[in-house]
């Protein structure tokens, strides 16, 4: 499923984008939402707001490696290491496929993980 934006539609009737083309290939059927409706894509809509949020209005990137490698780091933080409201203060790896949720501490929370050292030493002295 997807919205409706640009790559995904037909911008000219008979006429497949790039996407279109590999569904067709790949047979798959394309869904779409109802137009100027993300409510009924809400699952994917709340992760482009988490990326923004907690990654793109925080970093400046100068080059697209560096993007994708973000993107990477902050796609494996939350699937295994961000706990969602929306599912019962699980991680999505948690509730989709079992994976258990073992951090204990703030170095896999990237806002966070400058604090890991003053973590341990208040556990140690604890």
């Amino acid at each position: 499923m997807s919205d409706n934006g640009l790559p995904f539609v037909v911008w000219m009737p008979g006429v497949l984008t790039l996407f279109g083309k590999r569904l067709r290939d790949l047979r798959i059927q394309h869904l779409r939402t109802q137009i100027s409706s993300p409510w009924t894509n809400g699952k994917i809509e709340a992760f482009w707001g988490v990326l923004q949020q907690e990654v793109l209005d925080r970093q400046r990137f100068t080059s697209f490696i560096e993007a994708e490698v973000a993107l990477a780091r902050f796609v494996e933080y939350y699937n295994y290491h961000r706990l969602s409201g929306t599912l019962d203060w699980l991680t999505p790896a948690e509730r989709y496929n079992g994976t258990r949720f073992t951090d204990r501490g703030f170095e896999n929370i990237p806002a966070l993980a400058h604090l890991q050292g003053w973590l341990k030493e208040v556990m140690d002295a604890a």
